[in-house]
């Protein structure tokens, strides 16, 4: 072949080599391009779950910042929330510095809820100056956290080496709009839980007064009687006995009140002593116009909260009393539904009783009450103990002839009762007058932290002996072998 021909053939192949490396580069450059696409919205998915789980709202806000830097491969990121009341935007990433070269422009994005692509160059234009500010910024997104024309934030992303171009733009406004709607979301829980404290706290307030009336009501009638017989030695006794354990009472409501509302304090005891002592209590044996029948049949232990779930049955206690202001009949009764894995406990009166319509519209709604003086909060503060129990309450009324209520609570599987009598070698211990309540409180913090059981705690500590601690761990076996009978 000669030059010539080789030559002729070069000129006509080369356009088609050059097309053919070009589209095979742009291929590449593509499918790159692709790549990283994919990545990038890959990264926005995983990140989208992570906005919508149950964060703080600081960690919320760190979460933001880290993934937006993440997303579009920048240097370092800055976010301002809007504050309600003032309507100022406050930096959230970090400390405002006085002059503070961003407040400016995120002012500005605020103000138009548009974002912004700032890239560095010698043209002059508006926020040219944050090039000068900030010392080798090449390259700066800011953009608007709104959800629905609710403004929330601003949320800025920098870069010092590279520029940022319309799809980091994109990718960042959509990523703007998931933190937006978390923050939203956030904000409404944490409204919704203060609404909750609120709510809890004045409802706690309400039963509180009504068990401070009951109080004072018993107090009152202490007083009237001592009149006539203060002299009487039994009497004076019991004027004692119910002066401490009505100080006690309020003692413990106060302490209710001025802390917030806590979970229920749960034992393993006899549904019956929680009975007799609620009858002790409003001293039903000594009341000569009423007729106190008790039938406590032999039920198993339960798991509860002893004081709240005394309250219940001193609210239906009296609550049956004043039924019968000329006197009547009180019955109670205890018994175990084996079939069903429940025990009922049943408290009636003789008294006025109720009608349907009561019954099914008012009877425990609270601030509903028949009473002249109530304030219809016993039985709405009875149904929520019982309810957190497991449990419920029946009620069978006819106008005239009386009211029976019916409590019933579900007995727990052996194992479960066994689980909680072995976590409260403590309470053995307490009940022995080997430790007080502050030795124990300061075993059970530590117990949280290492994990060795209380018993060893309090050995190592100095607050109890090895012989002491196998008497308790004796009662706790005594205990789980009359469990498993």
């Amino acid at each position: 072949m000669s030059l010539r021909v080789l030559i002729h053939h070069l000129l006509f192949f080369l356009p088609v080599g050059v097309i053919f490396i070009l589209l095979i580069k742009k291929f590449f450059y593509r499918s790159k391009e692709l790549s990283k696409k994919v990545s990038q919205l890959s990264a926005l998915n995983r990140i989208g779950r992570a906005l919508s789980s149950s964060l703080s709202l600081k960690s919320l806000l760190s979460l933001i910042i880290s993934a937006s830097i993440s997303l579009v491969g920048g240097k370092d990121a800055f976010l301002y929330l809007l504050n309600k009341k003032t309507g100022k935007l406050e930096r959230k990433d970090k400390v405002s510095p006085p002059d503070d070269p961003y407040y400016e422009i995120a002012l500005y994005v605020m103000e138009k809820k548009t974002p912004l692509l700032l890239n560095k160059s010698s043209e002059k234009n508006l926020f040219t100056f944050i090039f000068d500010k900030i010392k080798g910024l090449s390259s700066l997104i800011c953009i608007p956290l709104v959800t629905k024309e609710k403004l929330w934030g601003v949320l800025g992303v920098e870069n010092f080496s590279n520029f940022f171009n319309e799809a980091d733009l994109e990718l960042l406004s959509t990523f703007a709009n998931e933190a937006a709607t978390s923050i939203e979301n956030r904000s409404l829980m944490d409204d919704l839980l203060r609404f909750q404290k609120l709510n809890s706290f004045n409802r706690t307030s309400s039963i509180v007064a009504h068990d401070l009336r009951n109080s004072i009501s018993r107090l009152s009638f202490l007083i009237q009687n001592a009149k006539m017989n203060y002299k009487d030695p039994e009497f004076q006794k019991d004027l004692i006995d119910t002066l401490s354990y009505t100080i006690k009472k309020m003692e413990n409501l106060v302490e209710r009140l001025s802390g917030s509302p806590s979970l229920l304090t749960l034992k393993i005891g006899s549904i019956n002593e929680i009975l007799r002592q609620a009858v002790k209590d409003l001293n039903l044996h000594k009341e000569k116009m009423i007729k106190l029948k008790e039938n406590y049949r032999d039920v198993p232990r339960l798991i509860m909260d002893r004081e709240n779930m005394k309250r219940v049955f001193v609210n239906f206690l009296q609550n049956a009393r004043e039924a019968m202001p000329e006197g009547g009949e009180i019955g109670i009764s205890t018994y175990e539904k084996k079939e069903s894995s429940e025990v009922f406990i049943e408290i009636s009166d003789s008294g006025c009783g109720m009608d349907e319509e009561f019954m099914e519209q008012s009877l425990f709604n609270p601030f509903v009450t028949t009473k002249e003086k109530g304030l219809g909060l016993g039985l709405f503060s009875s149904q929520e103990i019982i309810s957190l129990h497991g449990g419920r309450i029946e009620v069978e009324s006819k106008v005239g002839q009386g009211t029976k209520f019916t409590v019933v609570l579900p007995v727990p599987p052996r194992k479960k009762r066994i689980e909680a009598i072995s976590k409260l070698i403590g309470e053995y211990l307490l009940e022995m007058g080997a430790i007080g309540p502050s030795e124990l409180k300061k075993a059970v913090e530590i117990q949280t932290k290492d994990r060795r059981k209380i018993g060893e705690i309090l050995i190592d500590l100095g607050y109890i002996r090895e012989e002491q601690l196998s008497a308790a761990l004796k009662r706790q076996k005594e205990m789980e072998e009359k469990l498993s009978g």
